[in-house]
Protein backbone atom coordinates (compact mmCIF):
# COMPACT_ATOMS: atom_id res chain seq x y z
CA UNK A 1 0.00 0.00 0.00
CA UNK A 2 2.82 2.65 0.99
CA UNK A 3 5.65 2.42 -1.71
CA UNK A 4 8.19 5.20 -1.11
CA UNK A 5 8.58 4.50 -4.97
CA UNK A 6 5.43 4.55 -6.52
CA UNK A 7 4.16 8.38 -7.23
CA UNK A 8 1.08 9.25 -4.72
CA UNK A 9 1.99 6.66 -2.38
CA UNK A 10 3.53 6.59 1.01
CA UNK A 11 2.03 9.11 3.53
CA UNK A 12 0.18 11.23 1.46
CA UNK A 13 -1.89 8.02 -0.05
CA UNK A 14 -2.75 6.64 3.53
CA UNK A 15 -4.24 9.85 4.30
CA UNK A 16 -6.43 10.39 1.72
CA UNK A 17 -7.58 6.85 1.55
CA UNK A 18 -8.27 7.18 5.14
CA UNK A 19 -10.08 10.89 4.52
CA UNK A 20 -12.28 9.17 2.03
CA UNK A 21 -12.86 6.39 4.06
CA UNK A 22 -14.76 8.52 6.44
CA UNK A 23 -17.19 10.16 3.81
CA UNK A 24 -17.86 6.72 2.85
CA UNK A 25 -18.35 5.79 6.53
CA UNK A 26 -20.70 9.10 6.71
CA UNK A 27 -22.83 8.97 3.71
CA UNK A 28 -23.63 5.01 4.29
CA UNK A 29 -24.93 5.67 7.59
CA UNK A 30 -28.08 8.59 6.18
CA UNK A 31 -30.39 8.04 3.99
CA UNK A 32 -30.20 9.98 0.47
CA UNK A 33 -31.92 11.65 -1.30
CA UNK A 34 -33.42 13.71 1.42
CA UNK A 35 -32.51 17.26 0.04
CA UNK A 36 -30.91 17.75 4.07
CA UNK A 37 -28.37 15.89 3.15
CA UNK A 38 -27.53 17.18 0.17
CA UNK A 39 -23.77 19.19 0.58
CA UNK A 40 -25.40 22.47 -1.78
CA UNK A 41 -27.78 23.64 0.55
CA UNK A 42 -27.55 24.45 4.24
CA UNK A 43 -27.89 23.09 6.72
CA UNK A 44 -26.00 20.20 5.50
CA UNK A 45 -22.53 22.17 4.08
CA UNK A 46 -19.48 20.41 2.70
CA UNK A 47 -18.25 22.14 6.26
CA UNK A 48 -20.04 19.09 7.89
CA UNK A 49 -20.11 16.54 5.74
CA UNK A 50 -15.87 16.72 6.63
CA UNK A 51 -16.15 16.11 10.20
CA UNK A 52 -15.72 12.49 10.12
CA UNK A 53 -13.17 12.16 6.94
CA UNK A 54 -11.14 14.75 9.37
CA UNK A 55 -11.32 12.44 12.15
CA UNK A 56 -9.95 9.64 9.86
CA UNK A 57 -7.55 11.22 8.61
CA UNK A 58 -6.09 12.69 11.87
CA UNK A 59 -5.36 9.26 13.06
CA UNK A 60 -2.83 9.25 10.30
CA UNK A 61 -1.11 11.93 12.25
CA UNK A 62 -1.61 10.87 15.56
CA UNK A 63 1.70 10.14 17.51
CA UNK A 64 0.43 7.03 19.54
CA UNK A 65 -1.76 5.89 16.11
CA UNK A 66 1.68 5.79 14.30
CA UNK A 67 3.47 4.15 17.05
CA UNK A 68 0.87 1.61 16.93
CA UNK A 69 -0.48 0.87 13.58
CA UNK A 70 2.47 2.25 11.40
CA UNK A 71 4.56 -0.55 10.70
CA UNK A 72 7.11 -1.35 8.34
CA UNK A 73 7.48 -5.01 6.19
CA UNK A 74 8.88 -6.77 9.22
CA UNK A 75 5.71 -5.41 11.51
CA UNK A 76 7.77 -3.22 13.50
CA UNK A 77 6.79 0.50 14.45
CA UNK A 78 8.02 3.41 13.60
CA UNK A 79 10.85 4.43 16.03
CA UNK A 80 9.32 7.81 18.14
CA UNK A 81 12.14 9.67 17.68
CA UNK A 82 11.03 10.27 14.21
CA UNK A 83 7.72 10.65 15.27
CA UNK A 84 8.62 13.23 17.27
CA UNK A 85 10.84 15.05 14.72
CA UNK A 86 8.48 15.42 12.49
CA UNK A 87 6.27 17.14 15.31
CA UNK A 88 8.76 19.42 16.30
CA UNK A 89 8.97 20.08 12.98
CA UNK A 90 5.25 20.56 11.94
CA UNK A 91 3.36 21.45 15.09
CA UNK A 92 4.18 25.47 15.17
CA UNK A 93 1.99 25.60 11.33
CA UNK A 94 -0.66 23.40 12.20
CA UNK A 95 -2.84 26.28 13.20
CA UNK A 96 -2.59 27.81 9.52
CA UNK A 97 -4.78 24.14 8.66
CA UNK A 98 -6.77 25.22 11.31
CA UNK A 99 -7.75 28.74 10.40
CA UNK A 100 -8.34 27.83 6.91
CA UNK A 101 -10.95 25.20 7.78
CA UNK A 102 -12.80 27.76 10.30
CA UNK A 103 -12.96 30.45 7.39
CA UNK A 104 -15.32 27.64 5.45
CA UNK A 105 -17.90 28.13 8.58
CA UNK A 106 -17.47 31.90 8.90
CA UNK A 107 -17.97 32.14 5.24
CA UNK A 108 -21.11 30.06 4.88
CA UNK A 109 -22.33 31.98 8.08
CA UNK A 110 -21.92 35.16 6.20
CA UNK A 111 -23.43 33.98 3.24
CA UNK A 112 -26.34 32.01 4.79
Amino acid sequence: LADPKAVGSGHRAITTLFHEAGHAAHFSCIKQPSPLFGQEHPPFSAALAEGQSMFLDALVDDAAWRAKYALDADGNPIPFEIIEEEIKATHPFKVRGLRAMLSVSYFEKALY
